[in-house]
């Protein structure tokens, strides 16, 4: 459970810096790389558990991004081949979609297929993520713009209306948060 939210989303706020600081990177290294990930996951790790500790407003929670969905080719995707992800997926055949948060911050916290997509110019364009539930199906590639965006989204996000009603038939507390006015302070943490 978090008590002190400030910790999280300033981690998240970095993180958003470092990310953006790397679309002018055009040297890269495995430890450059490895950065990448380290921010990401733990990032959407950060956001499931603040959005589970209900210290983001419903709203911010219920978000979407904008993505790109690659199929399958068919070849199952393992441990031996999981790094050669263009060889996995039909890179020709990519699809727009949006997706729900916290599906997303899902396929982060148990990606199984993880990288990194440059343009043209080898700049950072997006990361891309298949979780072990989905890797033999489709792998997703979120911009980094979005991952920046959502990072900063919830980094900034201190909710002040705060309701809830016990649900018998769950056993536990129903829910809704709100940030009124943005700017203020946050009495939840």
């Amino acid at each position: 459970m978090i008590h002190e939210s400030h910790y999280w989303k300033d981690d998240l706020i970095k993180s958003a810096a470092s990310l953006e600081r790397r679309l002018k990177q055009r040297r890269w290294y495995d430890g450059t790389f490895a950065d990448v990930e380290k921010k990401v996951m733990l990032g959407f790790y950060a956001i499931r558990k603040l959005t589970e500790a209900h210290k983001i407003d419903d709203k911010t929670a219920g978000q979407s991004l904008s993505v790109i969905a690659f199929p399958s080719t068919g070849k199952p995707v393992t441990r031996i081949n999981r790094h050669r992800w263009w060889e996995l997926y039909d890179l020709e055949g990519p699809r727009k979609t949006k997706m729900q948060l916290l599906p997303l911050c899902h396929q982060f916290v148990h990606s199984y297929v993880f990288g990194c997509a440059f343009d043209e110019e080898r700049v950072l364009d997006s990361v891309l993520v298949s979780s072990d539930r989905e890797r033999n199906r489709m792998l997703f590639g979120v911009p980094v713009g979005e991952v920046i965006r959502v990072f900063k989204s919830i980094g900034e996000n201190y909710p002040n209306s705060y309701r809830s009603s016990f649900n018998e038939a769950k056993r536990d507390y129903d829910v809704i948060i709100k940030t009124e006015k943005r700017g203020e302070i946050s009495i939840l943490g």
